[in-house]
């Protein structure tokens, strides 16, 4: 009876040591903000689970890699994504964005392609902008990254109906635009990223979204991944 009491405990204790280790090394990273695949939806596949909502018409369509509806497409100023503000979306004055993005035309407007921006916010002055935002020129096709009203553009002027993985950075003094993992240009900034309680967008303007033009995205994106610190390229 006492050895099998002694077999049942080891049992026992192999099996609560083998669910121990299981949950030990689940891969949990709570400073990825969000990642979007943008597979016809917008749901966040990360662990904090900071899914979007499609206002409008979006369009399922192929990505880079001729997937069937693996990206979506912004056009005709049809529709933008929503992620409305939680407490796990911070970013202690640290962000990244990387992104698979096809501008389709160049517009005489700001084109916005992820914000998160507001201009009137209670702690500070009116007229001081805070958040961050990334977009397109008006009349071009150059890379705008402005962090809090101070901002780098790209050097590189993308061309029509091509595929680019792009990827933004801020360390909190360093703002940073790199193409298809070249490092295009960089820009010292003194404003810290400010947080504002304007919903997170995607395909529009943030602070923007309830005018007449609200900086509509015109291309495609895919392959969303929001980041609360800098990420280092080799």
């Amino acid at each position: 009876m006492n050895q099998l009491i002694q077999i049942i405990f080891v049992g026992i204790l192999c099996i609560t040591l083998s669910c121990s280790k299981e949950k030990l090394s689940a891969p949990i990273n709570p400073e990825v903000i969000a990642h979007y695949p943008l597979d016809g939806n917008a749901y966040d596949i990360g662990s904090l689970h900071n899914h979007g909502r499609i206002i409008g018409k979006l369009l399922p369509i192929l990505d880079l890699n001729k997937n069937k509806s693996c990206a979506i497409k912004f056009e005709n100023n049809n529709g933008y994504i929503e992620v409305i503000q939680r407490p796990n979306i911070e970013f202690n004055n640290r962000i990244s964005i990387s992104l698979n993005l096809l501008i389709t035309s160049k517009a005489e407007t700001w084109k916005a392609i992820i914000s998160k921006w507001n201009s009137l916010v209670d702690e500070i002055p009116r007229n001081k902008n805070c958040g961050f935002y990334l977009g397109i020129k008006p009349n071009t096709t150059i890379i705008r990254w402005n962090i809090s009203g101070e901002y780098v553009d790209a050097i590189s002027e993308l061309e029509i109906d091509r595929w680019y993985r792009i990827v933004c950075t801020f360390n909190g003094s360093e703002a940073d635009i790199y193409i298809d993992g070249k490092h295009d240009n960089t820009a010292l900034i003194k404003n810290s990223l400010i947080d504002t309680y304007t919903p997170l967008t995607i395909g529009a303007q943030s602070n923007m979204v309830n005018e007449i033009y609200p900086n509509y995205f015109y291309g495609c994106l895919d392959e969303i991944v929001i980041y609360n610190y800098e990420l280092k390229l080799n």
